[in-house]
């Protein structure tokens, strides 16, 4: 047949003895070249999460598959699209091509594009300074996370007398979020802050931190021994003849003895100390 796709005729002539001739043909379609295909969605090294809609065009529409990294071809079940349910295949890099062919048996196929599966949220920790507190403090939030571009959000309610949340940024762009609040609480007890990080595909993690909330006084009592003269009759627990007299001391709190400190009348206070000596 001649060079070039097309309609081809084939002419066929036949003679008898008798010089009696006949001729016949027959057309068929000569078509070299294979279906144009392309992929249209996602783009090449996009990051895709979920049941992803693979879309393409083919010029035949014929039977189009598609293989996902080399692997066995598969019909789409469509002539645009594919839905590919990334949840099912590894974290990280995937190659995606598409392929069809036309009615001379001829193939054409896609370029291999790649994608990157994110389906996990970044995981980091969740961390409170300080982590006993009483009403009116204010404690510093920090999230520290493995990626940039996270919304963080805690829920701040259980140290607060309303609904209440705060927003963590990412000042330095190093993945590394902070805020502070003020506590609006009374009452003691345990405070469960919980952390909502989403990333940029709605994936999300939820660290959490505890915080004891203590607004009770700490208890304590003083009592000054009397050093007087021993064997003498009389002698008054009131007084003594001494400057430097023993302290018998008795302290007690809910959740944790910090310091102590003295003074005299004058009440100039000695530095903050620890109360066992």
């Amino acid at each position: 047949m001649s060079a070039g796709d097309g309609n081809k005729t084939v002419y066929y002539e036949v003679k008898d003895v008798s010089e009696n001739t006949i001729v016949v043909n027959d057309t068929i379609i000569l078509q070299t070249s294979g279906p144009s295909v392309q992929i249209t969605y996602p783009a090449p090294n996009q990051t895709v999460a979920g049941t992803v809609n693979i879309t393409f065009t083919t010029n035949t529409n014929n039977s189009p598959e598609i293989s996902i990294d080399g692997a066995a071809w598969t019909a789409t079940g469509s002539n645009t699209s594919y839905l590919w349910n990334t949840t099912q295949w590894a974290e990280g890099t995937h190659t995606l091509q598409v392929r069809d062919s036309d009615a001379a048996a001829n193939i054409g196929y896609s370029e291999r594009i790649i994608v990157y599966v994110d389906n996990l949220a970044a995981v980091g920790e969740l961390e409170a300074e300080p982590t006993i507190v009483k009403d009116g403090d204010s404690v510093e939030l920090t999230y520290y996370g493995t990626e940039t571009g996270l919304t963080v959000t805690v829920n701040t309610t259980p140290l607060s007398d309303s609904t209440s949340s705060i927003s963590l940024t990412d000042a330095d762009n190093n993945a590394v979020y902070e805020g502070n609040f003020v506590v609006n609480k009374t009452g003691d007890g345990s405070a469960v802050l919980v952390a909502n990080v989403t990333d940029a595909l709605g994936n999300s993690f939820y660290p959490n931190v505890t915080i004891i909330l203590d607004n009770t006084l700490p208890n304590g009592s003083i009592f000054i021994s009397n050093l007087g003269a021993v064997g003498f009759e009389n002698i008054s627990e009131e007084y003594t003849g001494q400057r430097s007299v023993m302290l018998n001391l008795n302290y007690s709190d809910l959740v944790s003895i910090d310091r102590c400190r003295y003074a005299n009348e004058d009440l100039d206070w000695t530095a903050w100390e620890s109360c066992s000596g």
